[in-house]
């Protein structure tokens, strides 16, 4: 039985990384909005859309089925380059398609002719799989404090590069694709060298392939929907607003992502804890008990973001003070999908994936409609409500469905949690004054004062619950 001091530790060596490298994000963007013109910041945002769409593509759920085969692979190296090479693969047909088809993409995401963009999209595609196999090595060989190391340098190396570029070639919209490219190449160099034990040359195996497509091609439906998902809402604003409101939308997208810290500093953290309490035959009480202690923290500090929002963008350029009454369902996003996590995997312990296929497919028709009936009328607010409340389905989907597969854990607590927040959001698109939340703030805490001092307890006596 693992200690409470050992599962703390490892919790915290995860996240303390994540909350250097958030700080540094948020510095960044600070920087970015005041560097660059709404318009050109607004165009980054669809470039950074589009790195994301065609890195999930080219993954393919690939690194799902190495993340998976880790552990139990007595030849790391052999599985580590074979998945590689899959992906690879993938990649390399992605950046071709993309140079093929250089002016109508550019025209399509940009709404003119970016060569040299597009160029760089293409190289990112495949150099952002590697760096992506790198971390995983780290995360996968529960190296906390190594990966909290990384998200700071990649965070920090990400600012100075955008400084310096920006310095040597001006204002220009160029220099933001650039300094992404050199960063992403410095970090992939770096991790490769801390994971270089890792890398050694082997030889094809045709059956490891073969098992990964077969574990990966299932979920590539659900690959696509989650494209769908994501990028539902900038689509939607691309096609109704201009860039202007682009921009606006991604600062309260990059503040909400502020819980990111939470959403991937726990899943790494989460993903190999749960299979080996799953592994070992882990009472169900102890699940629960970190499902409700995690909805707790996330509702408390949901409420205090949406309190203290007005102060956060006072920071930035009075242009941006629009974000404000985006931010509160877009923060449901990572919210939802930290909270996700410890109540789907139901559905990863009995390998039943289709489920996240259906719960994706579910989320990404109502996030459809919805920015196809709110972003005409409310814009950015009204992509911001899509997208939280389909998190919100897409959460209850998963939740329920991993009960029915699993073990019927206890979900009332987390009904009043997920039920509390969009109640909040809804408050916060009318009330943005701090005083008026102050009082939210102290009821929140009054009402979850059972389980944060159960926590404080536990933490008291040194044991896990």
């Amino acid at each position: 039985m693992e200690s409470f001091e050992n599962f703390i530790k490892r919790f915290f060596s995860f996240l303390a990384g994540p909350i250097l490298g958030t700080v540094l994000g948020f510095l960044t963007s600070i920087v970015l909005t005041w560097l660059v013109s709404p318009n050109d910041f607004g165009v980054f945002s669809m470039f950074s859309l589009a790195v994301q769409i065609f890195s999930i593509v080219a993954l393919l759920g690939i690194d799902q089925y190495f993340m998976r085969e880790f552990h139990g692979s007595t030849d790391k190296s052999h599985l580590l380059w074979n998945c590689v090479l899959v992906n690879l693969i993938f990649s390399i047909v992605i950046s071709i398609f993309i140079l093929l088809f250089t002016k109508p993409l550019s025209r399509l995401l940009f709404g003119n002719v970016y060569i040299s963009v597009i160029i760089i999209l293409a190289l990112v595609v495949p150099l952002l799989m590697l760096y992506r196999y790198g971390n995983l090595l780290i995360i996968m060989s529960e190296k906390g404090l190594t990966y909290s190391f990384l998200q700071v340098i990649e965070k920090l190396s990400n600012l100075l590069f955008t400084v310096l570029i920006f310095f040597f070639l001006g204002r220009k919209f160029i220099a933001l694709p650039i300094s992404q490219l050199v960063s992403i190449f410095v970090m992939f160099s770096f991790v490769y060298r801390l994971t270089s034990n890792f890398w050694k040359r082997t030889y094809v195996d045709f059956s490891i392939m073969k098992d990964s497509m077969k574990y990966a091609l299932p979920l590539f439906p659900g690959t696509l929907l989650a494209w769908l998902l994501t990028s539902m809402d900038r689509i939607a604003l691309r096609t109704y607003t201009d860039f202007n409101e682009i921009a606006i939308y991604s600062v309260a997208f990059r503040m909400a992502n502020i819980f990111g810290i939470f959403q991937g500093a726990f899943s790494n953290f989460w993903i190999p804890t749960s299979l080996r309490w799953y592994k070992n035959k882990v009472e169900i009480t102890k699940f629960e008990k970190v499902m409700q202690s995690l909805g707790t923290i996330l509702l408390v500090l949901f409420t205090v973001l949406l309190a203290f929002r007005n102060q956060i963008f006072l920071i930035f350029p009075s242009f941006y003070r629009p974000a404000i009454t985006m931010l509160p369902f877009l923060v449901l996003e990572p919210v939802l999908n930290t909270l996700v996590q410890t109540t789907h995997i139901g559905i990863n312990f009995s390998k039943k994936t289709a489920y996240y296929t259906l719960g994706m497919g579910l989320a990404a028709l109502l996030n459809f409609f919805g920015n196809i009936l709110l972003v005409p009328l409310y814009k950015g607010v009204g992509a911001s409500i899509s997208t939280g409340l389909s998190y919100f389905a897409y959460f209850w989907f998963l939740t329920v469905w991993s009960r029915k597969l699993w073990e019927k854990f206890e979900i009332r607590k987390l009904l009043f949690i997920t039920v509390t927040m969009v109640l909040l959001a809804l408050l916060g698109l009318f009330i943005t004054n701090t005083i008026y939340w102050i009082p939210s703030i102290v009821i929140m805490l009054f009402i979850t004062r059972n389980e944060i001092f159960r926590m404080l307890s536990v933490i008291k006596l040194k044991k896990l619950p």
